[in-house]
């Protein structure tokens, strides 16, 4: 699938055979789950710009089995945000926001360039084959490299 706009209560596209190359949504009050079995980009699709979950105690959660590129925001200040990918890259003024966020780079690059990472809680940039960091803010989980 090219573009994919996914908005609901809660949206679970978690399957390994997904193929998306763009994607962006909204769960108003529920979990948000999206994995492509390639490259994924988080961008503007059909005019809805990013991924946000407005619910408290729910997941963000975007798996892509090639690189993650992040073109849109990741909103979800009352809920903890999980990225992974065989590198990550959030473009320049892209920010993710989240009560705990876990960026795993499947050993390629995590690349936070100009962008902004911001948690009430933790958070954790795990298995980088390289790093180059942006802003990172933490207000009580503090920041851990692994």
């Amino acid at each position: 699938m090219l573009n994919l706009n996914a908005e609901g209560p809660w949206v679970s596209l978690d399957h390994s055979g997904n193929s998306i190359s763009n994607v962006a949504g909204r769960a108003q009050t529920g979990m948000f789950s999206v994995r492509s079995s390639g490259a994924m980009t988080v961008s503007t699709v059909d005019g809805t710009a990013g991924i946000s979950v407005n619910g408290t105690a729910q997941t963000l959660t975007a798996q892509a089995g090639g690189v993650l590129t992040l073109n849109g925001n990741i909103a979800s200040p009352n809920s903890s945000v999980s990225l992974t990918g065989t590198g990550i890259t959030l473009n320049s003024t892209r920010s993710i926001n989240g009560s705990s966020v876990l960026l795993d780079a499947g050993g390629g690059t995590l690349s936070l360039g100009g962008g902004g990472i911001s948690s009430t809680g933790s958070i954790q940039l795990t298995n980088a084959a390289a790093t180059t960091l942006g802003t990172i803010s933490s207000a009580t989980g503090g920041l851990s490299l692994t």
